[in-house]
């Protein structure tokens, strides 16, 4: 469905990729800006990982999939994309505020930790409110994610916790494994990966028989026609096209005997809006 908006933004060559069953994407001419500098994100040391696809604003199926692995001392790693294209009344609200319960006390749920990946759609929200800012009230960003199910009545919601959208980081690793929410560049070390990548990619990563990393990478991103989540020896996509109609998939990935990370931490939940307490929303459905 085209190109992204920061391609456009820049007056760039279009990234091109398929929304959301689309065959193979053929052109992918520009070389993402790395002007975005990567985040990782510890975890908890030896906890099993149950890895979550693509939410979309699915609430009734986030919580049946979650349901199963309260009390089980797991870290839950959410691979990007809550919000957008919600199939249901407030369910990119009711979805980020039961994220942000769950992060902010983690062991009252019986979990090890809760990380939450950056995907595109929390990057294009960010964009939104940075062009928003800038006066940019009909600029490239904005059209982008109206036309990509954004709902303009959560812009208050995520204004107010902006802090939280920005420091998602862009993947973690947990032993043998690297969480993402798109994808890698194939052969390129992960220090000189891009951001762009991490957020967009479908070809060549898709395609690539071996992504050239020394880990298994686990992603959401590009939806499965089939709503099974892809298993491959080198990657495991885990996008099961909720928002169309598919299941919600929460994987569990076996214990780790080590869990290795970039030295960036991400935020603490606590130092944002309370996620219990809705009082911090200017929400003008409230």
């Amino acid at each position: 469905m085209g190109s992204s908006p920061r391609a456009a933004a820049q007056g760039q060559p279009p990234f091109r990729w398929a929304w959301p069953w689309a065959g193979p994407i053929k052109d992918r001419r520009r070389r993402p800006d790395p002007a975005q500098p990567l985040a990782a994100s510890p975890g908890p040391d030896g906890a099993a990982v149950v890895a979550i696809g693509d939410v979309h604003g699915c609430f009734s199926l986030l919580d049946e999939a979650l349901a199963p692995h309260f009390g089980s001392g797991v870290e839950l790693i959410f691979l990007g994309d809550l919000i957008d294209r919600a199939p249901e009344p407030e369910g990119d609200r009711r979805v980020l505020r039961r994220v942000w319960q769950l992060q902010a006390d983690p062991a009252a749920h019986g979990l090890a930790g809760v990380t939450v990946l950056r995907g595109n759609h929390e990057q294009v929200v960010l964009d939104v409110l940075e062009g928003l800012g800038q006066g940019q009230a009909d600029g490239p960003f904005h059209r982008f994610w109206l036309t990509h199910g954004g709902d303009p009545d959560l812009l208050p919601m995520v204004r107010s916790n902006r802090e939280w959208f920005a420091s998602l980081p862009h993947y973690a690793i947990r032993g043998d494994y690297l969480f993402v929410h798109a994808g890698v560049a194939p052969a390129v070390p992960l220090e000189h990966q891009h951001a762009h990548d991490l957020l967009w990619i479908r070809e060549p990563f898709l395609n690539a028989d071996d992504h050239g990393l020394p880990w298994i990478v686990v992603h959401g991103h590009s939806a499965s026609a089939d709503g099974v989540p892809q298993h491959l020896p080198h990657r495991i996509g885990l996008d099961t096209g909720a928002c169309f109609g598919g299941p919600l998939t929460a994987l569990r990935l076996p214990p780790l005997s080590s869990v290795s990370s970039d030295l960036s931490d991400s935020s603490d939940p606590s130092d944002f809006s309370d996620p219990s307490d809705s009082s911090h929303l200017s929400d003008p459905a409230a």
